[in-house]
């Protein structure tokens, strides 16, 4: 586990803070959720992305486990001047089970609790292949399911889709976003760049449903689970210049998040070590 220095909202400076860049505590998975909000804010960041903590997963049937109480969490919140910018769900767009809305329910009433303003779901399917049509028939019974849970429950919360999978290329993205009711997007851009597609071209595609963004670097070698290799920002074939002449307009909220994924990747250094070269690739991108 990451040795983050020992810090509390008493010795923590209040000012600093970089507007709208996060990391994921896929970058920090055996971090307990106190350590993950002094490294935010060491870092000087506004805010976190809950996708592990503790060594696990974040699903409702842990969240007394892995999170303090609602009140404790929001205490905490305020005193570390920070926000929760999104939670990572395992919920798919496609391709669901019939469970997923259960969870993703548990999911927004947490959200709505901690102020949180985004859910992640999985795009799902494959990459390159449109979904069938009855997918695609499936997946607007799910989204007009999840708008009336929505306003059933009165949740403020909504999902932003990952381009991961299926998302991932741009022509079935394309073919996605027109075929389904409206749902906004959590842009993966390195699993764009990865995937050949141009980031000018994909990010007009998506640039008015983009509530966040996922930033990486890689180089072209493959990796015990990967055809490519993860590497500090900066130092691998991203093209981080070019990222950031886009998202300085990106709209007002959207956070960049720094996803560094040593929860699947285990054998990458610990975040610490990484994060100054992602704060010093996203420098005046706000």
């Amino acid at each position: 586990m990451p040795s983050f220095a020992s810090a509390t909202s008493s010795n923590l400076p209040l000012t600093n803070l970089e507007p709208n860049r996060c990391f994921s505590t896929l970058g920090a998975p055996q971090s307990s959720w106190l350590e993950v909000l002094e490294f935010a804010r060491q870092s000087g960041l506004n805010a976190v992305e809950i996708r592990c903590l503790d060594g696990q997963v974040v699903e409702p049937s842990k969240f007394g486990a892995l999170l303090p109480s609602v009140d404790q969490a929001r205490q905490d919140l305020k005193e570390y001047g920070l926000s929760l910018a999104m939670l990572g769900t395992s919920v798919k767009l496609l391709d669901r089970t019939d469970i997923e809305l259960e969870k993703l329910t548990a999911f927004a009433q947490l959200a709505d609790q901690l102020d949180c303003p985004w859910l992640r779901i999985f795009d799902g399917g494959t990459i390159g292949e449109s979904p069938s049509q009855s997918t695609f028939q499936q997946t607007r019974v799910f989204l007009e399911t999840w708008a009336k849970l929505r306003d059933d429950h009165g949740f403020r919360c909504d999902i932003a889709v990952e381009t991961h999978d299926a998302m991932a290329n741009l022509r079935t993205s394309r073919a996605i976003l027109e075929a389904l009711p409206h749902f906004h997007v959590l842009w993966d851009t390195h699993h764009t760049w990865r995937n050949g597609e141009g980031l000018l071209e994909y990010y007009l595609l998506v640039k008015e449903r983009t509530v966040h963004y996922h930033v990486k670097d890689s180089v072209d070698r493959p990796s015990k689970r990967k055809p490519f290799t993860y590497v500090e920002p900066g130092t691998g074939e991203f093209p981080w210049p070019a990222l950031g002449e886009l998202l300085r307009e990106r709209k007002p909220n959207a956070q960049i998040s720094f996803e560094w994924e040593q929860h699947w990747n285990p054998e990458l250094a610990d975040i610490e070590d990484v994060m100054p070269a992602f704060l010093r690739q996203t420098n005046n991108w706000a």
